[in-house]
């Protein structure tokens, strides 16, 4: 049958397509998209700095290096005191002169810029790590949803799921401070309903859970693809004992094995993902670079108000206390953002103690993997309630759709 062809203005000038019924953008435009766009992460603003400035003393860092500024704050003060009270130490005083901190400013300087530098260079190599899991859990989400069917499918997909969330809980220290329970609030939320009670207690048993995982898809993906009788039906349609031609052979062992392969390949960049964050984990900057830096600012911070108090005099105090909280707050956040699975964003006693900013994609990974568009009988967003035709959609029937309103229109 032969369809008339009609010029579509949206592919290019001179394209002719068939008589495809096309959408109207206009009546669609109108209808809300189910997730309108991706949320940015949280950037600094410039219309922030009264909120921040305003929110020093509830700072984290400056809660951690509290004890620090305030034995510098109070030997300042100890220096005043002795210098007006006894002639004799203000004309040493006199005499000393700001030359030799100026001197090693600059190499105090380069230290810190290289302790946070190396610090970020761990979180870049995280993101850069994590987001490479991300596009892995989708990719095999896709190919599990095109290859496979039935409770195979969904048991893949529900570990696909679960994976970032067991991984990132498997790299995390579990600090008493900012956690009471193994388990997170935005890790719970993703787990629930996701495994089985049998899945847990492999998992639970396991001494590397991410492994345990990605053994167990690998499980499911080989019990998939020797299920001879489920593969006939999903690419031939063919019934129990009805046999396969040469051809049709060849071309369903060619199907299977390239999807095989490609499905394993995913579960070969997991292993390496969650091996290279273990490596960013166990690894730390040498504690003699950081020991060194500590004691250094420390001489350098406690000798500051010998030099300062003559010329400064009373105002020497708050001085040293600003000069001290700015250099103790960058070597602090070289420490803190060191090991990036465990950069807490919050106070304790705040209620949002475990939020972590790597920990924003867990539950998209989760909705994505769990997906059922473009399933034409299936328009759900919970799990599926293994009813049958939720079970058992066919990603292919939007295509079979298109093609049946092709001819529909053609006729």
């Amino acid at each position: 049958m032969n369809t008339p062809a009609a010029v579509n203005p949206g592919l290019g000038k001179g394209y002719v397509s068939p008589a495809i019924p096309l959408a109207s953008f206009d009546e669609w435009s109108k209808t809300k998209p189910a997730y309108p766009h991706i949320p940015p992460a949280p950037r600094y603003a410039n219309n922030d700095w009264i909120a921040n400035f305003s929110s020093i003393l509830k700072s984290r860092i400056l809660r951690r290096v509290a004890s620090h500024l305030v034995a510098n704050t109070l030997f300042a003060v100890l220096i005043y005191s002795l210098y007006v009270q006894i002639p004799a130490l203000a004309a040493c005083a006199k005499i000393l002169t700001p030359t030799a901190h100026s001197l090693t400013g600059a190499a105090l300087g380069l230290l810190l810029v290289f302790r946070t530098n190396s610090a970020y260079a761990r979180v870049y190599d995280a993101r850069c790590i994590w987001g490479q899991l991300t596009n892995t859990i989708r990719e095999m989400a896709r190919l599990t949803h095109t290859n496979m069917r039935g409770l195979d499918r969904e048991h893949a997909l529900m570990l696909t799921g679960v994976l970032p969330t067991l991984m990132l809980n498997h790299l995390q220290s579990h600090d008493d401070i900012y956690r009471n329970t193994q388990w997170s609030p935005a890790q719970k939320g993703v787990l629930t309903d996701m495994l089985s009670e049998h899945d847990f207690k492999c998992i639970w048993a396991a001494r590397n859970r991410p492994m345990c995982v990605a053994k167990m898809i690998g499980a499911v993906y080989r019990s998939w693809f020797t299920n001879v009788e489920e593969l006939k039906k999903l690419l031939y349609g063919k019934k129990e004992g009805e046999a396969l031609s040469e051809d049709e052979r060849a071309v369903m062992t060619a199907n299977i094995q390239a999807s095989r392969i490609q499905m394993e390949r995913q579960l070969e960049i997991i292993s390496n993902c969650y091996g290279a964050c273990e490596r960013i984990v166990r690894s730390n900057v040498p504690a003699s670079y950081s020991r060194h830096m500590s004691r250094f600012l420390s001489v350098w911070c406690f000798t500051l108000p010998l030099v300062l108090v003559h010329t400064l005099q009373w105002v020497m105090i708050p001085t040293v206390a600003l000069i001290c909280w700015s250099l103790f707050v960058i070597e602090e956040v070289g420490h803190v953002i060191e090991d990036p699975f465990n950069v807490h964003m919050y106070l304790p006693g705040s209620g949002q103690e475990d939020v972590l900013i790597i920990e924003g994609s867990q539950n998209n990974l989760r909705e994505d993997s769990l997906d059922r568009n473009p399933g034409i009988k299936t328009r759900v967003k919970e799990l599926p309630r293994y009813d049958g035709d939720e079970l058992d959609f066919d990603v292919t029937e939007f295509h079979e759709e298109w093609k049946k309103s092709v001819l529909a229109k053609g006729a």
